[in-house]
């Protein structure tokens, strides 16, 4: 709704390539549930990325690899290409909130834009495909 929109900052135009001459935005200092009800950003991005952990964790003690520490693993986070270094760096903070990450630990986060993210998936596939294909 339009007070939704007054509370997303919204920067002027960036003249950057990546972003065309777009405006980016930051994140909203409330989100609203389906049911109306309103809460606040932080409380649901840090809940989202302690639930994230707490997947992850159960994942990799399924797979029988052995412990694996908190400051082995690096985590990457997609975040829309519209968002601007202010929200990018205020992911960067409720995941060390979420205990995620070590603010201590150099590189234990990337915040990657999700269409970068994409493209490289899809480039991986490729690369495996090929392989696939060379060693048939």
């Amino acid at each position: 709704d339009e007070e939704d929109q007054k509370k997303s900052s919204i920067d002027k135009p960036e003249s950057n390539e990546d972003n065309k001459g777009g405006y980016k935005i930051s994140i909203k200092k409330d989100l609203t549930a389906m049911n109306g009800k309103k809460y606040p950003s932080e409380k649901v991005f840090v809940e989202a990325l302690k639930y994230l952990k707490s997947e992850a964790q159960k994942y990799l003690r399924k797979l029988k690899i052995g412990k694996i520490k908190d400051d082995e693993i690096q985590w990457i986070l997609t975040v829309p290409a519209i968002w601007n270094d202010y929200a990018k760096n205020q992911m960067k903070e409720w995941a060390i909130k979420a205990e995620l990450i070590d603010r201590n630990i150099d590189n234990q986060l990337k915040i990657v834009f999700e269409p970068d993210c994409a493209s490289l998936a899809i480039q991986h596939k490729i690369a495996r495909a090929k392989k696939k294909s060379e060693k048939s």
